[in-house]
């Protein structure tokens, strides 16, 4: 059964505090939608490490989106599905910083591989800044619905 229709959408607000360029961390689940008790179609994870240039941080920002979710469209044999992910880094004061905009498509070759709830998709966005604190902005639309 499809899920309602319209524009699918997933916000998320992520902060990020005290970036140090010396220490490494580990990567961590910063918003999980099965807290709230609904079934969990995005994840999104983010983890920061010192940079080869100087004064700068790497931010690496991982996603993974469920098969599931999207809404797949026959195409001659096969079922893609085509979405948009856009991530806004902010700096402490609501400055945009940095941007990732992309379109991406997933082609799979059966409609159960369309509704299999364990099938997904990764993919991670590197961000060089400054040390210091920030705000991700994360959105992710279905373009097929």
């Amino acid at each position: 059964m499809r899920k309602e229709a319209g524009l699918k959408r997933i916000l998320l607000f992520l902060v990020l505090g005290g970036m140090l360029l010396t220490t490494p961390t580990k990567a961590q689940e910063l918003y999980n939608i099965q807290d709230q008790g609904q079934r969990l179609d995005l994840h999104v994870d983010c983890a920061y490490f010192r940079s080869d240039d100087s004064g700068l941080v790497r931010l690496e920002v991982y996603y993974k989106i469920f098969n599931d979710y999207l809404t797949f469209v026959r195409d001659s044999s096969q079922y893609k599905a085509v979405y948009e992910i856009n991530i806004i880094v902010y700096d402490d004061n609501d400055y945009q910083v940095d941007a990732y905009d992309k379109t991406k498509d997933i082609t799979v070759a059966t409609y159960d591989e369309t509704r299999k709830g364990t099938d997904f998709r990764t993919s991670q966005v590197d961000f060089k800044l400054k040390s210091g604190k920030y705000k991700i902005y994360c959105r992710i639309e279905d373009k097929n619905s």
